[in-house]
Order: C-alpha cells, then structure tokens, then sequence
C-alpha cells in the first residue's frame, strides 16, 4: 500500500527523461575512448556520468570484472527494480478494483438507511444521496486516480528498464572489447524504427560536419 502511495506522489512529479539517443551516444564514446587508449582510461570518465547505474557498470569493468559477473550483477539489479515496480503496479490495479467496492458499500448502507426510514420523509433526502454519491466517488477514484496512475506506472517502468537494459548491455559489450560500430548496431535494436532512423541522421550529418 505503501509502495501504492509513493508511486501515486512519484506520479505527480516532472518525469525523468530518458534520452536513449544521447544514452547510446555517450556508451558509444566511452567504448572508442576503451578502444583507442584501453580500459584504464575510462577511470577519469566515471566521475562525469550522471547515471549512477552507469556509473557502476563502467567501474566494474575498469576493474577488470569479469563479462559474465558484470551481467549477473546489473541484470540482477534489473530484475529487482522490475519486481518492485510490478509489485506497484499490482498494489495500484488492486486499489481500482476494490475502491468502486467500497463506493456500493456506502450505496447499500445508504439504501438501508433510506429504507429503514420510509415514515420520516426528512431523512430520505439525505439517505438517498449518500447512496449516490458513493458511487461516484468509487467510480471517480478508480477510474480517474487509480487506472491512470497504474498505467503511468507501467510506462515509467518500461521507459526505465529499457533504459537500464540499454547501459547493462552496452557495459558488456565495451568489457568484451567489442568493436564501436558492432555495440551501436546491438544497442539501436533496442529501439524503434524511428528512433534508429533519427539517430543515424544525427550521427551522419555530425561526421559531415567534422568532415568539412
């Protein structure tokens, strides 16, 4: 429930922006920097990434970690954040199933109420729209609160993990010593049709320019 709560607030505030472009441009860059001047030198870049994810991926393969340990240990760190997000998910889809239960809850005590008290004709009024107005607030915090924020939930989720997936792979990949154009076309796939079209486009018209 609580998990429930922090996701609705999470909600409320300005999203994160995941930029995958700029994401597999800087993986891309670290990997030629790996390539050309080897794995030591990416210890002074570690300190420029914003990403603590990243971050930590780039540290182990600086240290010399194993490829195979390097993807136990980030895809285990997915795997968790993709569990704890599901468990959210559930606890929001819950709360839309139940909240309209509660609403015919209060209708049903409202029409008790109501006739219970067929001879006092003052206590119908207020009977009758305790009945009603339950109703309408257990459809409106289900279907205007809960599915909205369960749903926005679920997109943050995916934009994240594949984000996530994104740099584990590309950590991978710069330890293997896998060659820059090799890791772009293994990263772009993560992405849409679209997207890889944009991202080539950017790509050409900057090796244009430095060509000229």
């Amino acid at each position: 429930m609580m998990a429930a709560l922090r996701m609705i607030k999470f909600c409320y505030m300005a999203p994160k922006e995941y930029n995958y472009m700029k994401l597999v441009s800087s993986i891309l860059l670290t990997a030629e920097v790996a390539r050309k001047e080897g794995i030591l030198a990416l210890d002074s870049r570690i300190a420029e990434i914003d990403e603590p994810f990243f971050a930590r991926g780039l540290q182990m393969v600086v240290d010399g970690v194993d490829v195979k340990i390097i993807e136990d240990i980030l895809d285990t760190e997915l795997d968790s954040r993709a569990n704890r997000h599901a468990d959210v998910k559930a606890a929001l889809d819950f709360l839309s199933s139940v909240i309209p239960a509660f609403g015919m809850i209060g209708t049903i005590m409202g029409l008790v109420g109501l006739l219970g008290n067929l001879d006092d004709p003052t206590s119908i009024g207020p009977n009758m729209a305790v009945a009603l107005i339950t109703t309408f607030y257990g459809a409106v915090a289900a279907n205007l609160l809960f599915i909205p924020f369960g749903k926005k939930a679920e997109e943050r989720s995916n934009a994240e993990q594949m984000y996530g997936e994104i740099i584990a792979r590309g950590c991978m990949f710069i330890a293997a010593g896998v060659h820059p154009r090799i890791i772009q076309e293994r990263l772009l796939s993560f992405m849409s049709d679209q997207s890889r079209l944009q991202f080539n486009e950017l790509h050409l018209s900057e090796e244009l320019g430095e060509g000229g």
